[in-house]
């Protein structure tokens, strides 16, 4: 269902430049800071209550901007929703040959990448490793790598060029080893005029760096340093340096991904004195092989870390083609990725695509469209959802916590409380996430804003004031709101239409209440029957693997009692709101409750509960 509502005479007022709902001190202190800032800033806000299901706040919220790495959002929701957060890439080695004979391999040997963004040269090395096993120590063929899964050019449309050298630039395409990236420390000489220290880091054999860097007196001119790199990947660095400034990293992009992923692979088969007779080769397709061997990537709701609170554009990317490739099950392409989110978005949730446009996943290219109320409608929608809300909102940076630019002066105020996607690129800046008030009230937001010109952090202090102010200030008392934000909540008994369906229901809970007790009766379980619902609290043992085995078989227990009864449990532990409280054993705890058949929770209280170090945990049945 689409909660979004379309702004009426009573909810808001028409202007020229753009769109305001707004109606009370909220929505003015809001005003109030953007005007302070620029009061003709491009800008679309959108604010809701997840607890009174209400929007609180919109300014030009159907508008569409350019969104940046908060696209990134949409990537993580479809990846969740359609290939699962235990979702593992696979790259193996396969072979057409009939025999292997004394150690060798009378055939090809193939290398079947999978678009795994997190490969690396040690996996790849431990992959031909498991060779030995056969064993294989040389091979009478080629060796062919397979990168066919995605068929389209290096960068999506719209991608900046000048971004190309950089490591936030590197392509997923034509294949992925050491996440198409390398650092190169740079150090000003002791001396003007002489070179400057650049060393890559690791320092690789089959790099090669010539160094153009000079050392230079401060404010002599004015200093860059400029890469490119040629088809071997010999990377010239031209440019200078201060002679007074620190030293730092750059990360460049590998410009030719393939002719570094072969030159890594003859390197690692020279370690492990595997040799071949024919060529090493791309091809886009394996015909029909025996395995040799796999690689297993982490599971994807951890590869999402790396993609959401690094805001890594090669992760979203890779995971954006892949789904285009699973889900149509042929070579993806970005246009052909962009339909398959699309689909699978508006078939597994309730939101809207008019007037959206994806062409990556990154949010890298200038050529992508939303509207911060498709956000919140999204972020509401996975929210929602238990198989997968956890995981995403796990990914979020935290406010305070984890190294966003947005966040990164430590202020104490907004420490903790926020769960939020950033996004920036030149004359773009974004934040959309969860934010949590003082007076314990779950919101959800976005704030984008477009064509600013100069600094970025003045545009900033927008995003980290409105957040400022939500978290200390905000009224709670907005029940009515600018409009419903759905039409069902989370914890709220069944609507009954007479007195009949009222004391069928209340029957039935006596039932449900009687069979709990007795099939909980030795196990220090406490039942409680409530006005319209029943309190399930379990023990837990203390230690950590008879923990999961107790919680799991006491989830399992209630699910089967429940069952027959077709109601909803839900989790229901009141701890610490504070949105930083999180780790695997929440995680832990999801999954177990998936497992048993738990299909709902408010996953906010999974999030900040520390169920899986207490003694007990709380279900309840409505």
């Amino acid at each position: 269902m689409r909660w979004h509502h379309v702004l009426g005479l009573a909810a808001g007022i028409l202007l020229s430049t753009c769109t305001y709902a707004k109606s009370n001190a909220l929505a003015q202190s809001i005003d109030n800071i953007i005007k302070n800032v620029d009061p003709n800033v491009n800008i679309g806000i959108e604010i809701a209550d997840l607890n009174t299901n209400t929007i609180l706040y919109q300014r030009n919220a159907d508008r569409s901007f350019m969104p940046a790495s908060n696209l990134k959002l949409y990537t993580a929701a479809a990846a969740l929703l359609y290939l699962g957060p235990d979702y593992r890439f696979t790259t193996s080695l396969s072979t057409d040959a009939k025999q292997i004979n004394n150690g060798v391999l009378k055939g090809n040997l193939y290398l079947n990448l999978s678009g795994d963004p997190s490969l690396t040269q040690h996996d790849l090395a431990n992959l031909l490793s498991q060779l030995r096993e056969y064993p294989i120590t040389s091979v009478k063929g080629d060796i062919i790598i397979n990168n066919g899964i995605f068929a389209t050019q290096a960068h999506s449309p719209g991608f900046m060029i000048d971004d190309t050298q950089y490591g936030y630039g590197a392509s997923p395409l034509p294949a992925m080893l050491d996440e198409n990236e390398l650092d190169i420390q740079i150090n000003p000489s002791s001396k003007v005029d002489k070179k400057a220290n650049l060393q890559l880091a690791p320092n690789l054999e089959t790099i090669k760096l010539i160094n153009n860097v000079s050392t230079v007196a401060p404010g002599e001119k004015k200093c860059k340093i400029k890469f490119s790199s040629d088809k071997k990947n010999t990377i010239t660095a031209d440019g200078c340096v201060y002679q007074t400034q620190p030293g730092y990293t750059q990360t460049i992009a590998i410009a030719h991904p393939d002719e570094y992923l072969k030159r890594a692979l003859l390197t690692i088969l020279r370690e492990q004195n595997i040799d071949y007779t024919g060529k090493i080769i791309f091809a886009a397709k394996t015909p029909k092989t025996k395995t040799l061997a796999q690689h297993q990537s982490a599971v994807l709701s951890q590869l999402l870390f790396k993609m959401q609170k690094v805001s890594d554009n090669l992760y979203a990317d890779a995971i954006f083609l892949k789904l285009g490739a699973v889900y149509f099950n042929k070579p993806s392409s970005w246009h052909l990725s962009a339909d398959a989110i699309e689909k699978i978005l508006t078939d597994r949730t309730e939101i809207e695509f008019s007037g959206t446009r994806m062409v990556d996943g990154s949010g890298a290219s200038r050529y992508n469209l939303v509207s911060p109320a498709q956000l919140t409608q999204l972020l509401s929608n996975v929210y929602d959802n238990f198989s997968v809300s956890y995981e995403y909102i796990e990914a979020l940076p935290v406010s305070g916590r984890d190294h966003t630019r947005v966040f990164k002066q430590a202020q104490t105020p907004l420490n903790g409380w926020i769960r939020a996607k950033t996004g920036s690129m030149a004359g773009v800046s974004a934040l959309s996430g969860y934010l949590m008030t003082r007076k314990h009230h779950l919101l959800v937001f976005s704030i984008i804003i477009n064509g600013f010109a100069g600094p970025i952090n003045k545009y900033r202090r927008i995003e980290r004031d409105i957040s400022k102010y939500l978290i200390e200030k905000a009224p709670i008392a907005q029940s009515k709101g600018i409009a419903k934000l759905r039409t069902t909540t989370h914890l709220k008994a069944p609507t009954l239409d007479n007195n009949a369906q009222q004391s069928a229901y209340q029957e039935k809970l006596d039932k449900e209440a009687q069979a709990l007790r007795h099939a909980f009766k030795n196990t220090h379980t406490d039942i409680t029957r409530n006005v319209d619902s029943i309190s399930v609290t379990l023990p837990i043992s203390s230690a950590k693997q008879a923990q999961q085995t107790s919680l799991q078989k006491l989830l399992n227990e209630l699910v089967k009692i429940c069952k027959p009864f077709k109601n909803e449990l839900y989790l229901v532990n009141t701890t610490n709101p504070n949105m930083a409280v999180i780790d695997n054993q929440q995680q832990k705890l999801a999954k177990l409750m998936r497992k048993a058949g738990i299909t709902k929770a408010n996953i906010l209280q999974i999030i900040n509960s520390d169920t899986l170090n207490s003694e007990r945990v709380s279900i309840r049945i409505s």
